[in-house]
């Protein structure tokens, strides 16, 4: 398997979209340390739906985060491949905006909300207000918190 094919702009996102039947499930993070919070976090989520898409911050928008110094301590291009590999994660896009929605209305189109809070270090990973576009299967406002 070629994981890398699982890299995808927005536009590739949007077009992949129209392939998969069923809810889509979106998350987004830094994923700079991956770290057993981050596999939980993915591994939920590819429960929730028939794909998942991980939208990845770019590392000027890491930064914009004031996430500490030397952060990212992974380029954004590095962090996106390790997710790739993941088997959760069905494709992964990155973003330079401070948040993810622009990235959800552009590429997601039916989306279910994830929200999740750090197993690690008790940081929320994404408490933004998305607005769900249910699929087959999905319920409007389908959440997960742990």
């Amino acid at each position: 398997m070629d994981s890398a094919g699982k890299l995808m702009t927005r536009e590739e996102a949007a077009a992949w979209r129209g392939t998969v039947p069923g809810a889509l499930v979106f998350t987004n993070g830094v994923f700079d340390l991956l770290h057993p919070g981050h596999v939980t976090l993915l591994e939920t989520a590819r429960s929730l739906g028939a794909a998942v898409v991980v939208g990845v911050n770019t590392d000027a928008s890491v930064r914009r985060l004031e996430k500490g110094p030397g952060r990212p301590v992974n380029p954004e291009a590095s962090r996106a491949r390790v997710l790739a590999a993941l088997a959760a994660v069905d494709a992964v896009v990155l973003f330079d905006e401070d948040t993810p929605l622009e990235l959800v209305h552009d590429a997601c189109g039916e989306v279910l909300r994830l929200s999740h809070t750090c197993s690690t270090c008790g940081e929320p990973v994404d408490r933004r207000s998305v607005h769900p576009r249910p699929g087959p299967g999905a319920r409007p406002g389908d959440a997960v918190t742990e």
